[in-house]
């Protein structure tokens, strides 16, 4: 994925997959879904971290939620990481 040609939009990562706690506990989530290439985001907070993911048509509308963050610290496309990316 060539930088800036993602546009993230918090409205598509509804998911929240973590609260926040500190990174090195969701290490390992991470992990897991660059391995898995799922498209997620992370929120960095000093030491502590949360991630969302993005909707997927079969999710269930009992785990969506409204997303209040701005642009993310971290975003992954399809377990990529990406550089650069617009915030719409």
């Amino acid at each position: 994925m060539k930088e800036g040609q993602y546009t993230f939009s918090r409205k598509d990562f509804c998911v929240p997959v973590t609260k926040m706690e500190p990174k090195e506990t969701v290490e390992f989530i991470i992990q897991e879904f660059v391995k898995k290439g799922i498209t997620f985001c992370i929120y960095e907070e000093d030491e502590n971290c949360e991630i969302w993911r993005l909707v997927e048509e079969t999710d269930s509308q009992k785990i969506i939620k409204d997303n209040e963050f701005g642009k993310p610290t971290h975003l992954y496309v399809d377990g990529e990481k990406v550089e650069a990316f617009t915030v719409a």
